[in-house]
């Protein structure tokens, strides 16, 4: 049990420095996920207010009482 710990504490205490290559490829699966959650939020918005007939409003309300919810309780994790 000991050695293992040590072995922890000497593997957090290393600096890696990330290569130019990571750096882009984390870019790059960000921009992913955010093309991937602007383009699920537009066919939601477009099936709520084109084929379900509920007005803009009415439709942007859930996504924002998500977000002010989650913006509510957030600092709570931190504590």
């Amino acid at each position: 049990m000991a050695s293992a710990k040590q072995t922890v504490q000497s593997n957090a205490s290393t600096n890696v420095k990330t290569s130019i290559f990571e750096k882009i490829s984390y870019g790059m699966g960000d921009v992913a996920c955010n093309v991937v959650f602007a383009l699920t939020s537009g066919l939601i918005t477009y099936f709520y207010t084109n084929v379900m007939s509920v007005s803009a409003a009415c439709a942007a309300l859930p996504a924002r009482e998500c977000t002010c919810g989650r913006a509510g309780d957030l600092p709570l994790y931190h504590i």
